[in-house]
């Protein structure tokens, strides 16, 4: 029920692609809509994980997980990333394709991983149950 608005809202942010940062339009060539969209995704799903860890009831379980598998599934692409990083890698500048997967990649583990455990350190939530 919530994946068409995932797909919504990557159709809506992938309208920045090549168009750069600021008015002089530096980095066209990174496509900020994707990069934008799976990192939020990676945020979004490592929040709702942690929500799910401190719930911990059968209903915010069903909630986060169709949330997660739902909108956060259609919301990040996979398949546009490994598109571009193609698109990328066979122009006359292939390490920009490496540039862009570096910073997806690490962009997403690192946000999600402080998402996810800052409030476990803050508060001591233990996760290994």
């Amino acid at each position: 029920m919530v994946g068409p608005v995932g797909m919504w809202i990557r159709w809506f942010l992938a309208r920045l692609n090549d168009r750069g940062l600021g008015r002089a339009g530096l980095f066209k060539w990174m496509p900020f809509g994707t990069l934008i969209t799976n990192v939020l995704a990676a945020c979004v799903m490592a929040a709702l994980s942690t929500v799910k860890e401190v719930v911990n009831t059968k209903d915010c379980d069903t909630i986060v997980i169709g949330t997660q598998l739902g909108l956060l599934g259609c919301l990040s692409t996979v398949s546009t990333f490994v598109a571009e990083f193609n698109a990328m890698k066979e122009s006359n500048h292939p390490w920009r394709a490496y540039v862009y997967a570096i910073i997806t990649m690490c962009a997403s583990f690192v946000l999600g991983i402080l998402i996810y455990y800052v409030p476990v350190w803050a508060t001591g939530y233990d996760t290994s149950t």
